[in-house]
């Protein structure tokens, strides 16, 4: 943790004050991804699951923005688009309706960030789109603290999951994994097999791992 740290605040050195504020935010998140690690939230899976929405909801405001500077460049070549202004004005602009609340509340140059009131608007509504769609999939495949909070607070369920895990790599998971294929048409070509194979064994994977987090949170009397 203290080497993740001091990698985020390296980026901050002789920085403008916006720089410094989202590698505020970034260590704000990291530190709040290591508590849920370190199992501070083992007790309290009601606030676990809203620390996961959170994230989730930073990680989509990220390609929102990351695709804002895209555009803005496109529209004019020689346009002066900083992310980190782009990104920051999301954040911030946010911070109440999306509950980004371990972030700072202020930037200091909102006016040369290109957001505009819809941009944001737009951002917003993206956002609660994605997490109604996604945020299953990303809680149970994409945040790495729920896979340590499930080894800790239902370690026989992780077991077993680690088990279907290996038997869905093995050979005994070819005939799952020809049905899947042919039902797509995808069988007989090499080149084609050879590409879609990797892709359905981490689908069957996901189902795996989807399933075994909808247990964990249904035998404790939670949902998403």
């Amino acid at each position: 943790m203290r080497e993740q740290y001091f990698g985020l605040a390296s980026g901050a050195n002789a920085s403008c004050e916006d720089r410094i504020t989202l590698v505020w935010n970034g260590m704000q998140t990291a530190r709040l991804n290591a508590d849920v690690e370190d199992g501070f939230y083992d007790g309290r899976l009601g606030e676990l699951l809203q620390h996961g929405r959170v994230m989730f909801r930073l990680e989509a405001l990220e390609g929102i923005a990351r695709e804002r500077g895209n555009s803005l460049r496109r529209a004019d070549p020689d346009a002066d688009v900083d992310e980190i202004e782009v990104y920051l004005a999301y954040q911030t602009q946010l911070r109440e309706p999306l509950e980004l609340r371990h972030i700072a509340p202020d930037m200091r140059f909102m006016n040369v960030s290109h957001v505009t009131k819809d941009d944001v608007a737009s951002a917003e509504a993206s956002v609660r789109n994605q997490q109604a769609v996604e945020f299953p999939d990303y809680l149970a495949t994409r945040w790495q603290p729920w896979e340590s909070v499930t080894r800790r607070i239902a370690p026989e369920d992780y077991a077993a999951m680690q088990e279907w895990l290996v038997d869905a790599m093995g050979e005994e998971s070819q005939t799952r994994l020809n049905l899947r294929l042919a039902q797509q048409g995808l069988t007989g070509d090499a080149d084609t097999d050879a590409e879609r194979v990797p892709r359905s064994r981490n689908e069957i994977a996901r189902e795996i791992e989807c399933a075994v987090m909808h247990q964990v949170l249904g035998k404790l009397g939670l949902d998403l």
